[in-house]
């Protein structure tokens, strides 16, 4: 059960994560090297909620 969990969220992730670097660069210009710069890890679980509590009831 876990394991298949965490594939779900594997996956889900790896969608969320390029839906978040689309909206990061045309809604505020980052550069995407700057966004890993940052730390994949440290980006997703800091930014992703917010980004998509944002965004995602608009799209």
């Amino acid at each position: 059960m876990h394991s298949k969990r965490a594939e779900t969220t594997k996956q889900l992730t790896l969608k969320g994560e390029q839906i978040f670097l689309d909206i990061m660069m045309q809604k505020y210009l980052v550069d995407v090297h700057t966004l890993l710069d940052i730390g994949e890890r440290t980006m997703m679980e800091k930014w992703f909620p917010i980004i998509f509590s944002i965004h995602l009831p608009g799209i």
